[in-house]
């Protein structure tokens, strides 16, 4: 990680040598980059993943639309998040969505509510949505 930061550290000061050189001074490559490591640090420190899911719980708790694992803080770990194991059908799986919630769409429609509620209401998004991360299981009403 230390020599990956180290090259983009160079390539970041080369970036504002040339924009320099150009006349463009509408972005400090340095100042982003600096900012990039912070963010990147915090999101491969899996303790703190952990404190943004129990925040996110604490949003989300009378939402019965969403359900997040339990996680188990206690043997959570810089490295390693435990969480509760939860069954579900993969998002990217349309055709079983548009078979148990009747479209896809429906399950869409959650869950942009959720994204728009964290943006809108809560003002602090956590998400890290690629297909591995969000199961779709149908409540006891039906709905996704």
């Amino acid at each position: 990680m230390k020599i990956d930061f180290y090259v983009i550290r160079k390539l970041a000061k080369a970036a504002n040598i040339l924009s320099q050189r150009w006349e463009y001074k509408g972005f400090d490559f340095i100042k982003y980059l600096q900012h990039f490591e912070r963010g990147l640090l915090q999101e491969l420190d899996f303790k703190q993943e952990v404190i943004n899911s129990e925040r996110l719980r604490d949003y989300f708790k009378d939402y019965p639309d969403l359900y997040l694992p339990k996680m188990h803080v206690l043997q959570s770990t810089k490295r390693a998040i435990i969480m509760e194991y939860v069954e579900g059908d993969r998002i990217t799986d349309v055709d079983v969505l548009n078979q148990k919630f009747g479209s896809a769409a429906n399950v869409s429609n959650v869950l942009i509510d959720i994204y728009a509620r964290m943006i809108f209401l809560h003002g602090h998004i956590h998400c890290d949505a690629h297909p591995g991360n969000i199961l779709i299981r149908k409540q006891p009403n039906g709905k996704p």
